[in-house]
């Protein structure tokens, strides 16, 4: 366990804030923690009728490259994960269907505490690109799971939410 002495606030951005905790552990020792604030996320794995997977291809400037992902989105303060993941799954791709929370988990806990929801959208259809935020989403990837899966294996997929949904797809497809 540890104990929280005291806490400054580094940064405060319009996406995160990052603090600097002053802690004991091992019950003598003054440590710090930079900790990252991130309101929260959704993950949406879309499976059409014909058990495609629709994916996006997006450039992420951390990286300075384009990843394919599952669609994602950050929850605005105090939005539901359903409603944020039926947003942003029409947002990105146009794409709606039947969601089903798949579950809730940490992204990376040694120094966020960021979690996301994933869920899965079944029967995903298009309705409209009307709603996409322009220069957000590059592209719109529709493969099946098979594909998917192979370029999880080769090391194309890069993203962990993306290569959790895949794996989780994968394994499962038979049973949606």
């Amino acid at each position: 366990m540890e104990k929280k002495l005291s806490e400054n606030l580094v940064f405060d951005g319009k996406l995160i804030k990052v603090i600097e905790r002053k802690v004991i552990v091992n019950e003598n020792k003054e440590t710090y923690r930079e900790i990252v604030i991130h309101p929260g996320a959704v993950g949406i794995i879309p499976i059409t009728n014909d058990k495609n997977l629709i994916l996006v291809k997006q450039y992420r400037s951390p990286f300075e490259k384009e990843l394919l992902e599952i669609p994602a989105g950050k929850l605005k303060k105090g939005e539901d994960p359903l409603v944020c993941a039926q947003r942003e799954l029409m947002e990105e791709t146009g794409f709606t269907g039947e969601f089903k929370k798949i579950g809730t988990f940490s992204t990376s806990p040694g120094f966020t505490n960021e979690i996301i929801h994933i869920f899965l959208c079944k029967n995903a259809y298009f309705i409209s690109d009307e709603f996409k935020h322009e220069g957000e989403i590059e592209k719109v990837v529709k493969l099946t799971i098979e594909e998917a899966y192979n370029l999880l294996l080769k090391g194309d997929i890069e993203d962990l939410k993306t290569a959790f949904s895949i794996s989780y797809i994968y394994e499962n497809y038979k049973y949606i």
